[in-house]
């Protein structure tokens, strides 16, 4: 699903008019990218917690040249959903089995 589709979605489920939709999609993301940027976490108590994680450096090899190389430290966006989304999750796959 993308932006629009999500969008679309939700304005079916709201009374609220597809501009304004899109505007309070839009300024959720850049709050998100804000805190995060000043390391601060964003929980939603239904949904999950982002937060900036520092993976550390670590010897990998190019996969052509067999190479050891040295991957710098980098910080990235961790996404870890509630129990009840992993466990939802975990139960349809199970379906599909």
């Amino acid at each position: 699903m993308n932006n629009k589709e999500f969008e679309k979605r939700l304005a079916e489920k709201l009374p609220l008019k597809s501009e304004v939709i899109q505007q309070i999609s839009e300024e959720l993301i850049k709050l998100i990218e804000q805190s995060l940027a000043q390391d601060q976490t964003v929980q939603f108590t239904e949904f999950g917690t982002f937060e900036m994680k520092k993976r550390g450096e670590r010897i990998t090899k190019h996969p052509s040249t067999k190479n050891r190389i040295l991957i710098p430290p980098k910080l990235i966006i961790n996404f870890s959903p509630v129990k009840s989304i992993k466990d939802n999750f975990k139960h349809n796959q199970s379906d599909e089995s």
